[in-house]
């Protein structure tokens, strides 16, 4: 994990195709893989699977078609591994940074438009109820032109630190670097 000079987390994270992953490691990511990891839909497209403070001793206890996608998270320091149907299986799997973000940097409307992901072609998935996990989209995107400026600031904080993901998490860190919206 890297820490900004705000002192927000910064997290690797690898995406990788669906079709990668055993048919038994699909059923059990489907039916949610064990108590020991934390996954979160991808709409119909995929998961995040997070694997925050995991160890080896861990990995024994996860059922044994998930234990090589584990093991390999756990020795590149993958915080985050997103299986996503739309990734070709002969591509290189994408290894990028996600960057986690109070919600009080968005206001409570913008909140609302998240929940209901009511802004069209940006890539927004409930995390739990006032989170997000927001894929950010290049800084030259037609799609800013569509979106509230405070969620503006966000996707552009994120990708100045090369963040392919936002998550937006009422428990996540505030800087002084964005607005700062009481709700």
């Amino acid at each position: 994990m890297m820490k900004t000079s705000e002192n927000l987390e910064i997290r690797n994270t690898k995406t990788i195709s669906k079709e990668e992953l055993t048919k038994a490691a699909l059923e059990d990511l489907q039916m949610g893989v064990s108590n020991l990891l934390v996954t979160y839909p991808k709409g119909e497209k995929g998961w995040y699977v997070y694997f925050t403070d995991f160890t080896e001793e861990d990995v024994k206890e996860l059922p044994k078609s998930f234990r090589k996608v584990a093991r390999e998270c756990l020795k590149n320091n993958t915080y985050m591994l997103v299986v996503d149907s739309d990734i070709n299986k002969n591509e290189s799997p994408k290894h990028e940074k996600m960057i986690t973000l109070s919600t009080g940097h968005v206001s409570e409307k913008t909140a609302a438009k998240l929940e209901y992901r009511s802004f069209e072609g940006l890539n927004v998935y409930q995390k739990r109820d006032n989170s997000w996990f927001i894929e950010t989209p290049t800084p030259d995107n037609a799609l800013y032109r569509r979106l509230p400026d405070d969620l503006i600031e966000v996707l552009k904080f994120a990708h100045r630190h090369e963040c392919a993901i936002v998550c937006l998490d009422q428990d996540g860190g505030l800087t002084n670097k964005l607005t700062e919206y009481d709700w």
